[in-house]
């Protein structure tokens, strides 16, 4: 929708003092174009220096984009259920630090995707002879959600927890939090070695 302002009042306003007038064009046609990194990250192929993320009260940034952590490579097969593949990260959690503690941070990569759907490599057989990339729902961190105290998580039995974890949707967190972790992964889906 074309929306033309009525500026004569500010016109009245550049006669009275005696300034000159000067014509100009209110043209953002591309103030709202998502850019290529956006989509990148959002593919979770982006690889960019850590040393360019943004602090911003705490949460970590990179050209306003928040982020989310998974184990792209993981040794399961395409046929295993959600429930037996890595979960992704929205927080610096205590899985994500024992991780780093281990040196096996380097496993993760980050995303903006909001689908709760994930590109990973699976093995495609049951013998494990080759991988294949596809991409798999996966579940939200249950420590991530502690950490956050998200919908009172912390508070809950096992089984409420279960429930949290079960109904949350990574779009809706995005609206409503920010993630944030202290340093991201080496790799990326490309990059991953």
């Amino acid at each position: 929708m074309k929306i033309d302002p009525d500026l004569s009042e500010l016109a009245n306003l550049v006669d009275k003092m005696g300034a000159k007038r000067v014509n100009f064009v209110m043209d953002h046609s591309e103030t709202f174009i998502e850019s290529d990194f956006s989509v990148q990250l959002e593919e979770g192929i982006r690889d960019f220096d850590i040393n360019e993320i943004e602090v911003k009260e705490g949460i970590l940034f990179y050209k306003n984009e928040q982020l989310v952590l998974y184990i792209y490579d993981c040794y399961k097969t395409v046929d295993d259920e959600p429930e037996d593949l890595s979960r992704y990260h929205v927080s610096e959690c205590k899985t994500i630090e024992d991780m780093k503690a281990r040196g096996r941070y380097e496993r993760y990569i980050a995303t903006s995707r909001k689908t709760g759907s994930f590109k990973i490599s699976l093995f495609a057989d049951i013998e494990r002879s080759h991988k294949e990339e596809c991409e798999k729902d996966l579940i939200v961190c249950i420590n991530c959600l502690k950490v956050l105290n998200y919908n009172g998580e912390k508070e809950k039995d096992n089984k409420q927890r279960r429930e949290i974890s079960d109904a949350f949707r990574i779009g809706d967190f995005f609206e409503a939090y920010s993630t944030y972790f202290k340093e991201k992964p080496k790799y990326t889906c490309d990059s991953i070695k």
